[in-house]
């Protein structure tokens, strides 16, 4: 049905340009089309492996991440929070302990400030000092009284003592004796003034002393009142003891007995309020009773409580990594559910598989093509040339008893078929024909050639025709029963078994069933399965297969 050589060869080329090359895309050719779906495969195969090695990347990190999450964790519950907890306890005792102690430092020394300290120690050096001092212009002053009253004594007696001379002398006038007393007298009476001029300046030391005594107290007593350490003191008291009483009854009041256990009990004071202070402010839960009386180490509970700061600050940043670390877990999940490779990369390969298999076929197919053109173009030469004569003389023979429509046909040495309609002058193809004309030319070039084998070989062939009669007039019987006519002369002359397949009853089986009946043929028929055979034949002997 190629329509001849030319025809045929024309359609090897036709199906080589539609197979194509497949580096050759300018037009979609099958290698073409499907050296580019191979490409895309390949490439779609590249991008899958490269989501697989991102995603196993991300995979790896995600373990990574895993891992510090869980290092973090084991951390956080192995080491920090058991150190935690056992500090609790232990500082918890010991803050039981020590805040015991502060409660029982009277608050009015707790409330003492530095400068109330340093007040206090210069209040008691100041007092000291003035003690001191007092004590100097005390022993002074009676060192004076005590001279000015040995002066007075040896007044009285100088004074005595020059007038008993006196006396003496003028009782024994001018005589040598009277000169004796009268110089005794002269040199007691020197004595007399000289101790008189002596008491006067030691008068006056005294009451120097005296003023500079009162002096001293009445600064001591300004100062006192400026410090405000002692409070409600009169006006008129000048008894530095009263303030030294005072003194004392004020550190009786701030529990200690000296100024030196005031400042050792003000400083043990300020380092535990620092220590309970850091404590509650750490939210360190403190016993209200101690569970035991023994002596807390300051030192060693401060170092402890930086410690406690330390491993909170730990907990934090442990907590914080875990919080990170999950957050990035997290994203690393959202990153890989976007990397869902869609494709199956064991189905692709497949695909790739098939595609290469299908492009060495087609590589092939395409080879073969050639060859067969090249061996078509070789053949045709000379055994088309040979044949067609016997091939125009067999269809021209039976071809006019099928229609008179037509003069004659013309089969050329390439094959080709055409026809002469009757009133026309020109010969037309056979495309351009009616198809049932068509396809009963087509027929009897095809029982031509089967009649070259059984005439030049004595090689019998079958004639196979399926659903062929259904384009013979739109099954016009007429048309069918002149064909079978021929077709039973032709299949007798040469000796051809014809075998026909239809599905349809009434169209094709039963008119050809009808037709072999009244010819005389003996027909058997049979049904196999959803099959139902017709056979026939001259006689029973035919009908054996």
């Amino acid at each position: 049905t190629g329509q001849g050589l030319p025809s045929a060869i024309k359609k090897l080329e036709d199906k080589k340009n539609k197979i194509g090359m497949p580096d050759k895309r300018g037009k979609r050719t099958i290698a073409g089309s499907k050296q580019l779906r191979l490409e895309e495969v390949e490439r779609e195969i590249h991008n899958v492996r490269e989501q697989l090695k991102k995603i196993r990347e991300l995979f790896l990190e995600q373990k990574r991440a895993q891992d510090n999450l869980n290092r973090e964790k084991r951390k956080l519950q192995e080491v920090i929070l058991p150190k935690i907890e056992l500090l609790t306890t232990t500082l918890g005792i010991k803050l039981a302990s020590l805040k015991t102690e502060f409660d029982s430092i009277p608050q009015e020394l707790r409330r003492l400030s530095f400068k109330d300290i340093q007040n206090f120690r210069n209040y008691h050096n100041f007092l000291q000092e003035v003690i001191i001092r007092l004590e100097a212009k005390d022993e002074s002053i009676n060192k004076i009284s005590r001279s000015l009253r040995n002066n007075s004594y040896l007044t009285i007696f100088f004074s005595l003592s020059a007038l008993l001379f006196l006396f003496l002398s003028f009782l024994f006038k001018l005589t040598s004796a009277g000169l004796i007393f009268i110089s005794i007298f002269l040199f007691l009476l020197a004595g007399v003034i000289f101790l008189l001029i002596i008491n006067r300046k030691e008068k006056n030391s005294l009451s120097r002393e005296i003023v500079n005594r009162q002096t001293l107290i009445r600064d001591f007593v300004d100062h006192s009142k400026e410090l405000g350490i002692i409070e409600n003191t009169r006006e008129d008291i000048d008894d530095v003891h009263i303030y030294v009483r005072l003194w004392e009854d004020l550190l009786s009041e701030l529990g200690v007995s000296s100024i030196e256990e005031l400042e050792e009990k003000w400083q043990r004071a300020r380092e535990l309020s620092e220590i309970i202070t850091r404590a509650e402010k750490l939210n360190i839960a403190i016993p209200s009773q101690p569970s035991s009386q023994e002596e807390v180490d300051l030192k060693e509970t401060g170092d402890e409580l930086e410690t406690y700061t330390q491993l909170l600050a730990e907990k934090k940043i442990c907590e914080g990594n875990i919080q990170n670390i999950q957050s990035q877990i997290d994203s690393y999940d959202r990153t890989i559910s976007n990397y869902v490779v869609e494709d199956d990369l064991a189905v692709l390969y497949s695909e790739k598989e098939v595609l290469e298999e299908e492009l060495n076929t087609l590589t092939v197919y395409r080879q073969a093509l050639e060859l067969s053109i090249e061996f078509l173009k070789e053949a045709g030469k000379s055994l088309y040339a040979q044949i067609s004569p016997y091939l125009n003389q067999f269809v021209n023979k039976y071809f006019r008893h099928l229609s008179g429509e037509y003069e004659f046909v013309e089969v050329s040495p390439d094959l080709e078929l055409k026809l002469k309609p009757r009133g026309f002058t020109e010969v037309v193809d056979a495309d351009n024909i009616g198809k049932g004309m068509q396809t009963g030319l087509y027929l009897f070039l095809r029982l031509a050639i089967i009649s070259l084998f059984a005439h030049n070989r004595g090689e019998s062939l079958p004639f196979i025709l399926d659903e062929t009669f259904n384009v013979l007039d739109d099954f016009s019987e007429n048309r069918q029963r002149r064909f079978l006519e021929l077709l039973l002369e032709v299949t007798k002359d040469y000796n051809i078994q014809w075998i026909y397949f239809t599905c349809q009853k009434y169209g094709q089986y039963l008119p050809i069933k009808k037709f072999l009946q009244e010819k005389g043929y003996v027909v058997k028929e049979q049904g196999i399965d959803d099959f139902l055979i017709l056979q026939g034949g001259e006689d029973e002997s035919e009908l054996g297969g």
